[in-house]
């Protein structure tokens, strides 16, 4: 608004200059400058009236935007508190609701609990009825009517299927302690049944095991001949031939072969009877127990007593009475294999021994029968008939002579037959 004052001001005083250029002389221009004057001071009152009204007007609109200002912002504080006033309600009425859905809630969730403690109380039950027995099916019984009488109406919507698993789970219950009651009766029949048949393995295995008892007697008794007759063959006197050998092991072979029969007899009832001879009862080993006397009679009865009872135990057949006969079978069966094969070097010593002593009776026989002069040396010329007719060859001279040197020396006459 200044700027449009100013404006204005610059275009009057311009055609005030026009209009004083137009004008001739001096004194015009005195007239002229008050009329300016004048004017210009018009113009300023009016300027000032115009920017005083405008002052009024611009402060009487900032007075109307401030009332509006101050309407409007009451009103919103209006409006905010209202709004508080209604949000604080409905989170009152939310918060009530809230609190009565979780007590609502929480009535279902201790009702559900207390349902499902129920439930699972019968379950429980229902699971002890599974493992029933005769000896504790009507206690279980009494047990699940108590906790039924007191907690089936609190399962709520699950009260009539509890009651349909509990009707089920007592026939089934009812029907397996029956069962467990046949098949008890059936088992203590089969275990007498058992029992029997075991008595009857155990009898016919002890019979068995005198018989091997026998057996393994007469086995040893064999063994030890072979070995008494075996000790002394090489002790015998005139086996001086393969003939007189083989005539004084004859017995002994025979020996030996019963021997080895009848060990093999024992093995071979062993291997046979080893599925009956395992009923044989273990032997019922206890510790001695002997209270102190008062008199040395007593202790010496007691002793007595007690060697014959173990006597009688170890004669009784047990398992470790077959242990024992089959170490006794195989000690035999060693000390046999151990005897024929030193029998088996004798013999083969023997005809060795007798080998020899033929080839020293030829021997002799043929020195003897070249030795002419009968004076048990052969000299050079019974050497030279010896060699010719023998073997169809003559000695040389210079070989004979260191022939001599060797079988004859000290200057004898000749080669002796040994």
């Amino acid at each position: 608004w200044m700027q449009q004052q100013g404006q204005q001001q610059g275009q009057q005083q311009q055609n005030w200059q026009q209009k004083g250029g137009a004008q001739q002389g001096w004194g015009n221009q005195s007239q002229g400058w008050q009329q300016q004057q004048q004017y210009q001071q018009e113009q300023l009152q009016k300027q000032q009236q115009q920017m005083q009204a405008a002052r009024l007007q611009q402060q009487q609109l900032m007075e109307d935007r401030r009332r509006q200002m101050e309407e409007a912002t009451k009103q919103k504080i209006a409006e905010h508190q209202a709004k508080i006033a209604e949000q604080k309600r409905i989170q009152q009425e939310m918060q009530q609701k809230k609190i009565e859905e979780q007590r609502i809630k929480m009535e279902e969730m201790r009702r559900k609990q207390a349902e499902t403690k129920a439930v699972a109380g019968t379950r429980t039950a229902l699971m002890k009825l599974r493992v029933a027995n005769p000896e504790n099916f009507e206690a279980l019984k009494e047990e699940l009517a108590k906790f039924l009488s007191e907690n089936l109406d609190v399962c709520g919507s699950q009260k009539e299927a509890v009651q349909a698993d509990v009707d089920k789970a007592l026939e089934t219950a009812s029907q397996k302690v029956q069962a467990i009651k046949e098949q008890r009766e059936k088992a203590e029949a089969a275990r007498q049944e058992m029992a029997r048949k075991k008595q009857e393995a155990i009898d016919k295995a002890k019979a068995l095991c005198v018989e091997l008892v026998q057996l393994t007697e007469v086995a040893e008794e064999a063994a030890k001949e072979f070995a008494e007759m075996a000790t002394g063959f090489s002790q015998k006197p005139g086996l001086d031939n393969e003939d007189k050998v083989n005539r004084a092991a004859q017995p002994i072979e025979e020996a030996k072969t019963e021997a080895v029969n009848k060990i093999k007899a024992c093995q071979e009832f062993l291997k046979g009877k080893a599925a009956e001879l395992r009923s044989l009862p273990s032997a019922q080993v206890t510790p001695k127990k002997l209270a102190e006397a008062k008199k040395e009679g007593e202790d010496e009865a007691k002793e007595e007593g007690e060697k014959e009872e173990e006597a009688k135990k170890e004669a009784e057949p047990t398992q470790q009475l077959l242990q024992k006969i089959q170490i006794r079978i195989g000690a035999a069966r060693s000390a046999t294999d151990k005897e024929a094969l030193s029998f088996k070097l004798a013999i083969q010593t023997a005809l060795k021994k007798a080998a020899a002593m033929d080839e020293k009776k030829r021997i002799q026989a043929v020195f003897s029968k070249y030795d002419k002069d009968k004076d048990k040396l052969l000299n050079k010329r019974e050497i030279t008939v010896f060699t010719q007719r023998e073997y169809n060859f003559t000695i040389p001279e210079e070989d004979f002579k260191a022939i001599l040197g060797v079988l004859a020396p000290d200057g004898a006459k000749g080669v002796k037959a040994d």
